[in-house]
């Protein structure tokens, strides 16, 4: 598909709206900020018969007025571009407790650095990287294997399928080392829910 030569002259203003609009802290993702951007012109278009926005921007050196049909083009094409782009990024996010597992095997491997052995430093870490509750990563990451005390044995078998997750990670990322303290691990968390499931 052929870049518009709408999507040309507004590329750049709407890079610039949107980091105009993180410096307040609000976050866009481009495509659907831009196809947003498009819809509310095309209703302009539909009920005025003109949108100022549109038809105001100077293109190489003149004014174009663009009609429905362009800009349900350049639609067509953002949209496009926003699932080719989706296509490449990991789909599924890891919780706050996944997280605090990959960095406790992180830390355990030694792939990262000392710290003073505060909890608070590493969850303000992780914080920044993920963006979860900085509170729950700082009690997580004190003990990745704390888990509800039950006498079903559900707690013991969520925290596996959660480190059974990160394992998934690790593996995808060839982190040997991780993968070795982590098995060791997933077998031991096993074991447990197997005497639950004796009792």
């Amino acid at each position: 598909m052929d870049k518009p030569k709408l999507i040309e002259q507004f590329e750049a203003q709407m890079k610039w709206e949107i980091e105009e609009a993180a410096k307040n802290g609000d976050n866009y993702e481009f495509h659907t900020y831009f196809i947003e951007f498009l819809e509310t012109e095309k209703k302009n278009i539909t009920i005025k018969g003109v949108s100022n926005r549109l038809k105001t921007k100077p293109f190489k050196g003149g004014v174009i007025n663009y009609g429905i049909e362009q800009v349900d083009y350049a639609i067509k094409y953002l949209k496009y571009e926003q699932k080719k782009q989706k296509g490449n990024i990991v789909k599924e996010k890891g919780t706050a407790r996944q997280s605090a597992i990959a960095f406790y095997y992180l830390y355990k491997s030694s792939a990262f650095p000392e710290t003073t052995g505060e909890d608070s430093a590493d969850a303000r870490f992780i914080y920044f990287l993920t963006g979860h509750d900085y509170d729950s990563l700082r009690k997580l990451i004190h003990d990745p294997f704390k888990r509800k005390t039950d006498k079903t044995g559900k707690g013991t078998k969520s925290l596996l399928a959660d480190f059974i997750k990160v394992k998934k990670q690790f593996e995808k990322i060839q982190f040997n080392k991780g993968l070795q303290l982590i098995e060791k691990d997933i077998v031991t968390l096993q074991n447990d829910l197997d005497s639950y499931e004796l009792i």
